[in-house]
């Protein structure tokens, strides 16, 4: 038998199981403002979505054009939201003002 076409916007990959918590969450929230990417993958600039990772360490880059790139590591659980806050203005390094 022919199959269904896909709605528009339905997820690339299947649902996970329903009571199956395989991914953790992470919650980014930055001050002023990124472009962020993890593992190496840009994914836009900040405010995110909370975003679905697999368990383990991964790697979050921060960067603003009034900073120096910010590079920051985590351990992400299963079934955990892990909240990783950034102050830019306190953490990262200002990049010096150009001279005329």
């Amino acid at each position: 038998p022919p199959r269904a076409p896909e709605a528009p916007g339905a997820p690339a990959t299947a649902p996970t199981p329903a009571g199956e918590t395989a991914n953790g969450t992470l919650r980014l929230r930055v001050v002023p403002w990124a472009d962020v990417s993890l593992d190496g993958r840009p994914l836009g600039t900040t405010p995110l979505k909370p975003l679905p990772l697999p368990p383990g360490v991964h790697t979050v880059r921060l960067q603003h054009p009034s900073y120096r790139p910010l590079q920051k590591r985590f351990d992400v659980r299963a079934g955990e939201v892990f909240v990783l806050e950034v102050d830019l203005r306190e953490e990262a390094f200002p990049i010096p003002a150009k001279e005329p």
